[in-house]
């Protein structure tokens, strides 16, 4: 019998039940993983804010869970058709355009092999991508620019993954 690991920790799912002190541990680990502090680095306020028992939850303020507008605040960084701003990505894409996708994909959270399992994904990528980077579009213009434009959208996201850091 073969364990399932948690994805949270790491650790058999089982460790609890199994292993002396296994609940403990994994405490431990998620409050290393969550950057939670032992209760002894508290101050003597904090503990007693959290001696007192939480009579109501905090509510969220509304309007305040948008990160940007619903049209973003900036453009791309890169046109459209800048492909030979970056050579290296240009002829990945056009000599391995599934390679680049998958790479986009996994860039963007998603399993490498979703673009080519999931119908439109290529469409729901440019789309996450416009929404992470806060860029001005539509999700109809995401869908032109897919359908008759890929390898060079694909080359404008990649450029516009690494402008954004997430290499």
């Amino acid at each position: 019998m073969t364990c399932k690991l948690s994805s949270r920790t790491g650790d058999c799912v089982c460790m609890p039940f199994c292993v002396p002190g296994g609940t403990i541990t994994i405490r431990s680990r998620i409050r290393t993983l969550g950057g939670i502090q032992d209760i002894s680095d508290l101050e003597e306020t904090d503990k007693q804010q959290m001696a007192e028992p939480v009579t109501a939850q905090p509510q969220p303020i509304e309007g305040t869970l948008l990160v940007s507008t619903v049209q973003g605040h900036r453009k791309w960084t890169t046109g459209l058709f800048d492909c030979f701003t970056d050579c290296k990505t240009c002829v990945i894409s056009y000599f391995c355009l599934p390679c680049m996708v998958c790479n986009l994909a996994v860039k963007l959270g998603d399993c490498a092999c979703m673009p080519y399992v999931v119908p439109g994904s290529t469409v729901a990528m440019r789309t996450r991508l416009r929404t992470l980077g806060g860029i001005q579009g539509s999700i109809c213009n995401d869908c032109l620019v897919m359908g008759f434009c890929e390898p060079c959208a694909i080359c404008q996201m990649s450029r516009e993954l690494n402008n954004m850091g997430i290499k």
